[in-house]
């Protein structure tokens, strides 16, 4: 029987179609199954889970090593933050202090005590920032707080969806990422000092002054711009804009 040339088209696409199809579940199939094995084997062997961890932690080092990007130490510590203004520049230092007495969240606080002269002494909030890191724990502070029994180091409710960095001396915005580590009400985020920590601790180039915008939606799905003499408050269920000196009174 002779086959015309048209009418073997449709024959040819239905069989690349099943075929292709055939393959692509067999694939999605194939994947899920290796996943979830790759995932109850490391649930289950801990020496598979710390030869996983290790050879992510290992990966990440060489990354920030080849890329001279900065990262947080493991253990835990406090670092003063401070923001410098010279002549031709904004000059960014920081010191870690490991915290080697903390056993629990509230030996931890009563540490921080000891980092907030800085704070005091600084008459402008918008070049000094504290930040303290226990465990799973990161708190920001340029204004020292006292909290309650009940309120120490309480999670929100809230988090971020994206956070971006321009400038209009900036042809691209950089895109910030932030743990939800630092999702821990009374956090003070972004003001100036802060926001020079989020740009030393990524790899894309940037301008950095007192003009900079940083935009956030939140899982509310709400839009804010903070910029220079403001920041962001955590709270429960929702983020606040303040500016400094003002804390008691939104600004959006």
């Amino acid at each position: 029987m002779k086959i015309l040339y048209n009418s073997a088209i449709p024959f040819i696409q239905n069989l690349i179609y099943k075929g292709g199809t055939w393959m692509l579940s067999f694939l999605s199939t194939s994947l899920v199954f290796i996943d979830t094995q790759v995932t109850n084997t490391y649930n289950k062997y801990g020496w598979f889970r710390l030869g996983i961890d290790n050879i992510h932690k290992y990966k990440t080092k060489m990354i920030h090593y080849l890329y001279n990007i900065k990262a947080y130490p493991e253990y835990n510590w406090n670092n003063m933050i401070y923001v410098i203004d010279r002549p031709d520049q904004f000059e960014y230092t920081e010191h870690y202090n490991e915290t080697k007495k903390s056993t629990n969240e509230y030996t931890f606080m009563r540490e921080m005590l000891d980092y907030y002269s800085p704070l005091y002494e600084s008459e402008n909030k918008n070049n000094v920032c504290l930040l303290s890191k226990f465990n799973d724990i990161l708190c920001v502070q340029h204004t020292p707080i006292y909290l309650k029994h009940n309120d120490v180091f309480e999670k929100s409710n809230m988090s971020f969806l994206s956070i971006t960095y321009s400038h209009p001396s900036m042809d691209e915005k950089i895109d910030i990422s932030l743990s939800d580590n630092f999702l821990y009400c009374h956090n003070q985020l972004f003001n100036f000092a802060f926001v020079y920590h989020c740009l030393q601790y990524q790899d894309k180039p940037y301008i950095f002054d007192e003009h900079y915008k940083i935009e956030i939606m939140d899982s509310n799905v709400d839009t804010k711009e903070i910029v220079y003499n403001q920041y962001l408050h955590v709270y429960k269920d929702e983020f606040k804009i303040h500016s400094l000196g003002t804390s008691d009174k939104s600004t959006q």
